[in-house]
């Protein structure tokens, strides 16, 4: 991961300074635009960074989809609450679709993910009405921030505004869902409350449960991570279904 660089880096944003980093598909020649998805990592509001999709973006930008890892402002370099990092999020999404021009792409075929409250930020962002995207690729997104939750310390009597279990709603899209049996912010009774949702929303949805694998198990690690390749093959399965992969 080490050796991989985004095509393009651009800062926004006039009072503080957030990022988007693309992987285009090469090469960057043509006027066709392409779909595009956007990543949020993980890390607690507290920390991370947009190299852990470093990875993923490279693969499906070979894959023909432009590919961004986003970041948001973080509580312990930015002395803020996961409801500014909910905030950059949707300003994130909102300027790619604004900028579609620069960046080549279709901003009506957008599909947003990340990974635990990277994931957690996408779902939210998808049940903004100004946003609405195709698709959603969660990576053992937070589910729950209730008091028996992840995070309800940090978001007090207000965590309903964070928790997509009590928040969603059937304009929410297709989405595709990857989980570790043994993730301890995120028990399989928590999941299951999801997929019912979905269920009785009659929201189109695949999520994968691995056994015996706990929070983060899908991450890259320099290749070495069988789990890495199998959500990857998951993935690429889902948006070839959704008809978006080698687009022209």
């Amino acid at each position: 991961m080490s050796t991989l660089k985004a095509h393009y880096i651009f800062t926004y944003q006039p009072f503080f300074s957030l990022t988007i980093h693309v992987f285009h598909p090469l090469p960057k020649n043509d006027s066709f635009e392409k779909p595009v998805v956007i990543f949020f990592h993980g890390g607690g509001w507290k920390q991370g960074s947009p190299l852990q999709f470093y990875p993923l973006c490279a693969d499906l930008a070979n894959n023909g989809i432009v590919a961004i890892s986003a970041t948001y402002r973080l509580i312990t370099t930015h002395k803020i609450t996961p409801f500014e990092a909910l905030t950059d999020a949707k300003t994130a999404i909102l300027w790619i679709k604004q900028s579609s021009n620069l960046l080549n792409i279709n901003p009506k075929h957008l599909i947003i993910g990340g990974a635990s409250v990277g994931g957690q930020l996408a779902l939210m962002a998808a049940l903004s009405e100004e946003i609405r995207p195709h698709a959603l690729i969660l990576f053992n997104p937070i589910l729950d921030a209730s008091p028996i939750g992840f995070g309800y310390e940090l978001l007090g009597n207000a965590w309903q505004t964070l928790s997509p279990l009590h928040n969603l709603n059937n304009q929410l899209p297709s989405l595709l869902a990857f989980f570790g049996s043994n993730d301890r912010h995120i028990p399989l009774v928590t999941i299951q409350r999801f997929k019912d949702q979905l269920q009785q929303l009659n929201i189109s949805h695949n999520i994968f449960i691995y056994n015996n694998q706990p929070h983060g198990f899908f991450n890259y690690n320099d290749g070495r991570n069988p789990f890495y390749h199998e959500t990857l093959k998951e993935t690429l399965s889902f948006l070839d279904k959704l008809g978006f992969l080698n687009y022209d």
